[in-house]
């Protein structure tokens, strides 16, 4: 399964990398099930999940506290994905999400 996390100003590097953590550990998990595991429990064959951070234009980006966040990919060359996840971000002053070029475009390409 192919997910895009989407990284846009304001966007917490915590909350994306816990994202990316918590597949990876998935997969793990799905390769070499924790000893103990109920036994029935259907796991699709070849079940795996492909994250990417994706951003408006393919570059690493600086998240409120100044934190460097990796990305993988743009819009522009963004492949088909199974899923999109936009992650908590910063709010302004006003309690809204800033309205930046990059969360304009995030828009646009979802």
């Amino acid at each position: 399964m192919r997910i895009a996390i989407v990284a846009v100003e304001g966007s917490l590097l915590s909350a994306i990398a816990g994202l990316s953590d918590l597949f990876w550990i998935t997969n793990q998990a799905l390769r070499a099930p924790p000893e103990g595991m109920e036994q029935g429990v259907a796991i699709p064959s070849g079940l795996t999940f492909e994250t990417r951070i994706v951003s408006a234009d393919g570059q690493p980006l600086r998240d409120p506290q100044g934190r460097l966040i990796p990305v993988d990919e743009g819009f522009a060359v963004a492949k088909e994905y199974d899923v999109v996840l936009v992650t908590g971000m910063a709010l302004g002053a006003d309690g809204l999400p800033p309205m930046s070029e990059s969360i304009q475009q995030a828009a646009h390409w979802l």
